[in-house]
Parts: C-alpha cells; sequence; structure tokens
C-alpha cells in the first residue's frame, strides 16, 4: 500500500492504485492556487512523523504550535 504526502500541508492520502495517484496536493491548489508536488511513501502519516522526529531531536523537544481559540459566545435568549 502506497500512501502520497504533501510537505506543505502534511496531508496523507492512501493510493490504492497507481493510476489514480496524483502529482499535486489537492488540498494546497484548492486553498492557495499553490501547486505543491506530493511524494510516495509505504509509510503512513503517523509512521512518517515519528521517523522524522527520530532523525531530527530538536524537533522533538519541542512542544507543538499554540492552537487558537475562539472566543467563547454569550448564551442566546430563548424567546416564548
Amino acid at each position: 500500500m502506497t500512501y502520497l504526502h504533501c510537505p506543505r500541508c502534511r496531508l496523507a492520502v492512501r493510493c490504492r492504485a497507481s493510476y489514480l495517484a496524483f502529482s499535486n496536493c489537492p488540498r494546497c491548489i484548492a486553498r492557495a492556487a499553490i501547486a505543491s508536488p506530493m511524494f510516495s511513501s509505504p509509510l503512513d502519516a503517523l509512521e512518517l512523523r515519528a521517523m522524522q522526529r527520530e532523525r531530527d531531536p530538536a524537533h522533538a523537544t519541542s512542544p507543538p504550535p499554540p492552537r487558537a481559540r475562539r472566543p467563547a459566545e454569550p448564551p442566546r435568549a430563548i424567546s416564548a
């Protein structure tokens, strides 16, 4: 089983047949109009990122970036 990975947005797609494989990332094309080439690997996304962390010890110790949070919405009034 082959997986296609995008280095820009980290999209991982399982490719079941070789004739269905695409060369550029569909997410990057749709969202940013950038043709980012995808690469193939026998590893899925979790295994690939684990291998990258093992190779780069500085990346393994750094905490993940903070996630943006939306402000809490005030409760809505119920009208009868």
